[in-house]
């Protein structure tokens, strides 16, 4: 007499899981089981067999066509980068002496108090002020 030992509640699930699984690998189809199937890929739940490839690998001229694009990109930020960087390297000396030659070049008989010209008037001396009445 052989004594039969009672399967644990593991194993009668595993036994219950295998029984119902099918031994062949059907395609999946519809519409909506597609999608069900897909969406499970995609959060990496499980993977569905028989689930059709629907995203074909992109031949070598979109490849080709992608990686121009992405280098364009790159050269288009890599001088956007460039002129950022040489209108911040003006140091306050050279922007006083831009502006001083340009102002020397724009020679005229009045002086408005504006810009570039305020600087120059600034810079040019004098006895008088702003509020002083002398010539």
């Amino acid at each position: 007499m052989t004594i039969r030992k009672k399967p644990s509640a593991a194993e009668m699930l595993t036994r219950q899981i295998n029984s119902t699984k099918k031994k062949g690998t059907d395609a999946v189809t519809g519409a909506f089981a597609q999608a069900v199937a897909s969406r499970l890929e995609e959060c990496h739940i499980t993977a569905v067999p028989g689930l059709p490839d629907e995203k074909p690998k992109p031949e070598w001229y979109d490849v080709a066509i992608g990686l121009h694009r992405q280098h364009e990109e790159f050269l288009a930020d890599r001088e956007a980068k460039n002129q950022a960087e040489q209108q911040a390297a003006q140091t306050t000396p050279d922007l006083i002496r831009s502006t001083l030659a340009g102002a020397a070049q724009q020679q005229s008989s009045t002086m408005p108090l504006n810009g570039s010209r305020v600087l120059r008037a600034a810079l040019a001396g004098g006895g008088g002020t702003i509020n002083s009445t002398r010539p």
